[in-house]
Parts: C-alpha cells; sequence; structure tokens
C-alpha cells in the first residue's frame, strides 16, 4: 500500500499543481498569445527549446558516461524535462509571491 501511495504521489503533485497553474492564468490571455504566434515563429521557439534541452542533456550524459553510469539518451532527456517543468513551476510561484509582497 505504501510503495503504490509512493509511486502515485509524483502524479497526484503533478495534477494539483497544473490545476493551481491554470487558476493562475486565464484562458483569454493565454488564447490570445498563441492565436497571435504564426505557425514559423512556433516551430522556431520549440526548435530552440530543443536544441537547449538535448543540450544540457547531452552534457550530463557525457559526464555520467565518463563516470561509469551508462543510461539511455531518451531515459535521461525524460528526467531533465521533469526537472525543467519542476524548476520553472517553482519560479512562477516565486514570483507570484513577490508580487504580493509589492505595496500597491
Amino acid at each position: 500500500m505504501r510503495r503504490r501511495l509512493l509511486r502515485l504521489l509524483p502524479w497526484l503533485i503533478g495534477v494539483a499543481l497544473l490545476a493551481l497553474s491554470i487558476r493562475a492564468v486565464s484562458i483569454e490571455d493565454l488564447l490570445d498569445t498563441l492565436a497571435r504566434l504564426r505557425p514559423w515563429q512556433f516551430v522556431v521557439l520549440a526548435a530552440a527549446n530543443a536544441v537547449v534541452l538535448a543540450t544540457i542533456t547531452g552534457r550530463w550524459w557525457i559526464l555520467l558516461w565518463g563516470v561509469g553510469h551508462r543510461l539511455p539518451f531518451g531515459a535521461l532527456f525524460g528526467y531533465r524535462l521533469a526537472a525543467f517543468g519542476q524548476s520553472q513551476g517553482g519560479r512562477h510561484w516565486r514570483q507570484r509571491g513577490k508580487r504580493r509582497q509589492q505595496p500597491q
């Protein structure tokens, strides 16, 4: 039972964080911003992000390989995406807290 809960806990936390993020951003603003993007702009942004993430992951893959840890690049890339998503979510909540503390 405990092991099952530990396997399910990250998913529950992820769903909760997704729900909080959706509440923090208005759908109208999101759709308005996405509507202003041209297809080529979306492709350029996606490609730039993919190159950056692949480069960061490749660096870690090489370092880990050098110390004897043979991990598949795809698995390491998945870990990096998860860490990136967590770090971005944390930044959002820190910035939101700072905005609330500023005098109006």
